[in-house]
């Protein structure tokens, strides 16, 4: 687990360096990486291939990022027109809207209803969602940067593939929420793990299981 932890700390900060863009010369810095263990012998099977899943999907990330550019929507809202901008946007209504691919920079939505909301590869930066209802919300392949969920309800909320940098979740309701393969601020899974708990209702998938909570 700590060689799975590795590679996704080193594919996250590689995300972090292209989402400056090409102009800028800053560079983010490294993150500090979990201590590598003396490589063991092969282990058995079972243990094996348990942790190759994991391993390995990080590993093609990792190339995927250095090889091919981002898409659009997943580039940082300073490079591109952002759809919506310094808006309060606090306590509407938006259940089961569809903001996929959609960029949102600097927006208050603190205690909206969003609850069954698309952000499918939207690209979320410093947006406010403390005590949002973002129930069954499908966040998959989002980028979200520098965000709040403080004490929102992201009960069976998907953020499958998604890359969250810089976001607090303190308080958040995460039963059944879907982690799979999300790339999170180092340890903010352990802390996530403290709280996790249920089955998401659209992808079966548990929460304990997609934060790898062991």
């Amino acid at each position: 687990m700590k060689y799975c932890k590795y590679f996704l700390h080193l594919a996250a900060w590689c995300i972090s360096l292209l989402q400056l863009g090409k102009n800028s010369n800053k560079i983010p810095t490294l993150p500090t990486l979990p201590t590598l263990p003396t490589l063991p012998t092969l282990p058995t099977l079972p243990f094996f291939f348990t942790n190759m899943r994991c391993t390995l999907a990080a590993f093609l990330l990792a190339l995927t990022i250095l090889v091919l550019p981002l898409p659009a929507q997943a580039q940082s809202a300073a490079t591109i027109k952002a759809n919506f901008q310094n808006k309060d946007l606090s306590g509407k209504d938006f259940s089961g809207k569809n903001f996929s691919y959609k960029v949102f920079s600097n927006v208050n939505l603190q205690s909206a209803n969003l609850s069954n909301a698309k952000f499918i590869g939207a690209d979320i930066t410093k947006v406010n969602f403390t005590n949002a209802n973002l129930h069954g919300a499908d966040f998959t392949y989002a980028f979200i940067n520098r965000s709040t969920f403080k004490k929102a309800d992201l009960t069976d909320a998907v953020f499958e593939d998604a890359f969250m940098s810089k976001s607090k979740f303190k308080g958040a309701d995460i039963t059944g929420a879907d982690f799979t393969f999300a790339i999170l601020d180092y340890n903010q899974d352990r802390k996530l793990c403290k709280k996790a708990s249920g089955k998401n209702t659209i992808t079966g998938v548990e929460t304990k299981d997609s934060l790898f909570c062991y």
